[in-house]
């Protein structure tokens, strides 16, 4: 899978050494709606005490 996010010119944050358990997705907030913004604002608050809790750096 790296090597085809690679090939894909993604650029990879969560590997290696730098790696921890979980996924991590990096958007442009540019590219979200305000209604949309709202809606991670309610996932994130809802899982705050959670083991997989989701972030965003706007949060």
């Amino acid at each position: 899978m790296v090597t085809v996010l690679e090939a894909q010119e993604f650029m990879l944050t969560n590997y290696g050494e730098n790696a921890f358990d979980g996924i991590e997705v990096a958007m442009p907030i540019e590219m979200f709606t305000e209604k949309a913004i709202e809606n991670l604002h309610k996932i994130v608050n809802a899982k705050a005490n959670s083991s997989a809790r989701p972030s965003a750096p706007w949060t």
